[in-house]
This record gives structure tokens, sequence and C-alpha cells, in this order.
């Protein structure tokens, strides 16, 4: 429904504080190498709901060196929530996001691996995390 989100865990909890917090904690520890968490954003109208902004300088520096323009479309984003007594963890895909905002500008094509490269660093991560939480990658 939506391509632009990968929902990776969908499972149904019964402690829905502690499963949040694991989901939190698996986020947290499965950062890839030179990857940071620039920010976490617990939703104030939501609770058990956090954003996390990451951030991989060495691709990040690569868009801006060559387009600023591209700035609002960083930074890449995992998402941890409950929903209806289920744990879902997600993250925004950066092929499609960026795919949608600037694939039309031809003269970015010299940095259009930045997006996949990232998605596969992300990938990493989301696999990483799914193990953390008990599930198959």
């Amino acid at each position: 429904m939506y391509d632009y989100v990968d929902v990776f865990v969908d499972m149904a909890v019964d402690d829905e504080e502690k499963a949040f917090e694991s989901g939190c904690r698996a986020i947290e520890e499965s950062m890839a190498e030179g990857w940071k968490i620039m920010a976490k954003i617990d939703v104030p109208f939501r609770p058990l709901t956090r954003i996390y902004e990451i951030c991989a300088p060495k691709h990040a520096k690569k868009a801006l060196d060559r387009e600023m323009r591209l700035l609002p479309l960083m930074p890449c984003k995992f998402v941890c929530w409950i929903e209806d007594s289920r744990l879902k963890i997600g993250y925004l895909k950066p092929t499609v996001v960026f795919g949608r905002m600037a694939g039309n500008i031809d003269e970015l094509e010299d940095i259009k691996n930045v997006p996949e490269d990232s998605e596969e660093d992300i990938r990493g991560m989301a696999e990483s995390i799914s193990e953390k939480m008990g599930l198959q990658g």
C-alpha cells in the first residue's frame, strides 16, 4: 500500500511497553558502521511511537556536495510503534523518496547510487533488528 515504507517487523505482543522498548533497543543496537542516530523523536500525541533519524555522513556528504537542494530528503528514518497490540518497525525507503523527489533531475545522475547504497545499508540493519526481535531476516 505504501511503497515508500518497509514495515519489516509486525508482531503481536502481550506487553506493549516492553515490546516497544525492545524494538527501540534493537534499532539502537543495530546501527551499521558509519551510521549514527541523529535524533530520537517520541511522538507526543501518540504513545509508544518513536521516530529515529539516522545518517551515514559519507552518503549525505556525497549527495550534499553535489546538490544542497537534496537536504530536505535527509536524514533517513527508522520508525517503531505499537498499533492494535502489534509491534511495528519500519524504515523510509531512500530509493523511493529520492526517486520521487529528485529522480526527474537529470543532472543528478552521477549520485543516484547514494540512495541505493543507503538503502542497502538500512536493509542490513533491518535484518539485524529482525534477528534481535527473534524473527527470521
